[in-house]
């Protein structure tokens, strides 16, 4: 490969004798506008995501527990702790049903059989229940208060017990209340030309299972006769 000549200093100067030099007022510097600020597109992607994940997503904790296989419904206007409690055990499961391989008509009376089964069997133990609770009063006033007489059919949730003749039905009702016992007359209840004796009406629906036996204890002292 050849070398360029050699040119002396001298002779490049005569080349360049004759240049004129740029005036300073026409030149202009080269100005790049400022890049853009970055914009984090994945991160946006990520917030829209997570937001839409909490709008249409569970409603609790409970419901992101779930493996997310299951299916839940719940009917409109019903309280989602249904949900909770029946995922808790809050109530017992008396039984299950597959609805698979049937259309809806036949999902229909399969779903109805059961619950009206459900209901009867309800119904039987609630009558169950109240019978007992008449029973054990009968039992406490005839042990107790073997003046007073229970009468009426065995069934519902009030039962009347009758008074002895020239009872007041009032001072007995205030005693009861004075003890924390909500109890009527039977006056409050029928026309004044009726000519039935006192009685009181009482209720052995209303208290609870675990204070049945002490609401009991205070109707007995109530009316238990003097001295005994």
């Amino acid at each position: 490969m050849r070398k360029p000549p050699e040119v002396d200093d001298q002779e490049f100067r005569r080349a360049v004798a004759d240049v004129q030099p740029i005036a300073p007022t026409r030149r202009r510097a080269l100005r790049r506008a400022p890049p853009p600020a970055p914009i984090p597109l994945q991160t946006r992607r990520d917030e829209r995501a997570a937001l839409a994940e909490t709008l249409n997503g569970p409603v609790s904790l409970e419901d992101a527990l779930e493996s997310g296989e299951e299916l839940v419904f719940l009917r409109e206007g019903l309280s989602r702790q249904i949900l909770r409690r029946l995922r808790r055990g809050h109530w017992v499961v008396q039984d299950d049903l597959d609805l698979h391989g049937m259309n809806r008509a036949q999902a229909a009376i399969s779903v109805h059989m059961p619950a009206e089964a459900a209901t009867d069997r309800q119904i039987r133990l609630a009558r169950l229940a109240c019978r007992g609770r008449r029973d054990r009063l009968v039992a406490a006033l005839r042990q107790h208060a073997p003046q007073v007489r229970v009468t009426g059919i065995a069934a519902g949730l009030h039962a009347l017990a009758e008074l002895p003749p020239g009872a007041d039905e009032e001072e007995v009702t205030a005693r009861a209340a004075a003890r924390g016992l909500a109890v009527d007359g039977l006056a409050s209840y029928r026309a004044a030309a009726a000519g039935r004796g006192p009685a009181l009406v009482v209720g052995y629906g209303r208290p609870a299972a675990h204070a049945y036996t002490a609401a009991l204890a205070r109707l007995c002292a109530v009316l238990a006769p003097p001295g005994r």
